[in-house]
């Protein structure tokens, strides 16, 4: 069947690249299956790295990759296929050279979004090391320590978080910029993150007339309300980078707050016994 598909082309032997058609009809079936093994591979790899639920950036990561992997087998046949048919060569060249650069762009950049988790684990690292070493044992110290770690680990051009505030329930809100102050109704936005247990987009406020776009995570520990932060970006954040900052109060921010706030109450008690 498939010498009865290329019959128009019997008289030639060689491609323009002196690749034979017998030799691209059994190379294609094999790439595709190395590709398939690599992927059965990376799905193994994922699966077994970490027990825990998935988070949103890695089941958005493992989409991405799928439909990438699907969408790069499809133009390979196709690149192929304008070969069997004689294609002009500056249509397969130039095809060819147009997918590489959109792909090397396009992975460049989910490289670095993909490649913020590990980069935040490692940074993180130092704080809670401070929490286990008891050189960080306050609310106060904790909340201005995540102000600094808000705006200096968030510096990415598609997310730069420039200001942040930490409110931790019952305590002193916390502001890495004291011009927060006057930008927000902090005790509305307290009652609102208890009751609704979701994320507020409080759209655009002013400071020293610059324009920010500002955000509320509420946070919590089980059912247990903790406090909240708020995020001032020059940017508008998408629904990405939303979900990225939930997942970065449920595994990074919560329990911690938790063994600060235990170690705070407990010293209270030494000192007034």
């Amino acid at each position: 069947m498939r010498q009865s598909g290329y019959k128009q082309h019997s008289g030639v032997q060689e491609l323009h690249s002196g690749i034979s058609v017998e030799f691209l009809l059994e190379f294609n079936p094999w790439l595709i299956q190395s590709l398939h093994c690599l992927f059965l591979l990376f799905l193994t790899k994922t699966n077994t790295m970490r027990k825990r639920k998935r988070s949103y950036l890695e089941n958005f990561q493992l989409t991405v990759f799928t439909i990438t992997y699907v969408l790069s087998c499809i133009l390979l046949f196709w690149l192929l296929t304008f070969l069997f048919q004689r294609a002009d060569i500056l249509v397969i060249i130039f095809s060819t050279l147009a997918y590489l650069l959109t792909a090397t762009v396009g992975w460049a950049h989910l490289y670095v979004l993909f490649s913020i988790p590990q980069r935040m684990a490692g940074s993180f690292d130092y704080i809670k090391n401070n929490i286990s070493s008891g050189s960080l044992d306050s609310v106060s110290d904790f909340s201005n320590e995540l102000c600094r770690f808000l705006t200096g680990f968030f510096n990415y051009s598609f997310f730069d978080i420039e200001s942040a505030a930490f409110k931790v329930k019952n305590e002193r809100i916390c502001f890495s910029r004291e011009k927060l102050k006057d930008t927000l109704n902090w005790s509305e936005i307290e009652k609102r993150t208890n009751a609704l247990d979701e994320q507020i987009q409080h759209g655009k406020v002013f400071i020293d007339g610059a324009a920010f776009y500002c955000y509320s995570t509420p946070i919590f520990f089980g059912d247990h309300y903790l406090g909240f932060f708020t995020v001032y970006s020059k940017r508008k954040l998408g629904t990405l980078m939303l979900r990225f900052l939930n997942d970065f109060e449920n595994n990074f921010i919560d329990d911690q707050l938790m063994h600060i706030i235990s170690k705070d109450l407990e010293s209270q008690r030494t000192g007034k016994d």
